[in-house]
């Protein structure tokens, strides 16, 4: 934070999804629970009041550099590498620490609805 705060670098939080939906005492879930229809919605609703500040920063000719996430998380994660099958055989990021630029980049539920949020507000401005 101090270093974005030195650099003059303002930041938007939107609120964790998986605590607005199941709250704090939840059991570990990969990215396969939580891609349906209904957590999807949840995303999309708490991304309405971010995602117009972040229009209402282009629209004021500020320059958005990247938005940032949560190593492993199956929600807010975004890394190179692949996914491992756990013990639920269900799918987890496979942590690299040296990611291979050919490795697809993966990205949680919130992640991934972001970006394209994001991508549809930039072509607009």
């Amino acid at each position: 934070m101090d270093h974005l705060m030195r650099n003059r670098v303002g930041i938007v939080q939107y609120p964790c999804p998986e605590t607005t939906a199941m709250g704090l005492m939840r059991n570990p879930q990969g990215r396969q629970q939580y891609d349906n229809i209904f957590f999807r919605q949840h995303c999309k609703e708490l991304l309405q009041v971010p995602m117009l500040m972040v229009r209402e920063f282009l629209h004021n000719k500020y320059r958005l550099t990247c938005f940032i996430g949560l190593e492993n998380s199956p929600t807010c994660g975004i890394h190179r590498g692949k996914h491992k099958g756990n013990r639920y055989q269900t799918e987890s990021p496979n942590p690299v620490e040296t990611p291979d630029p050919d490795d697809p980049v993966l990205m949680g539920i919130m992640a991934e609805i972001l970006a394209e949020e994001l991508a549809a507000a930039s072509r607009v401005e």
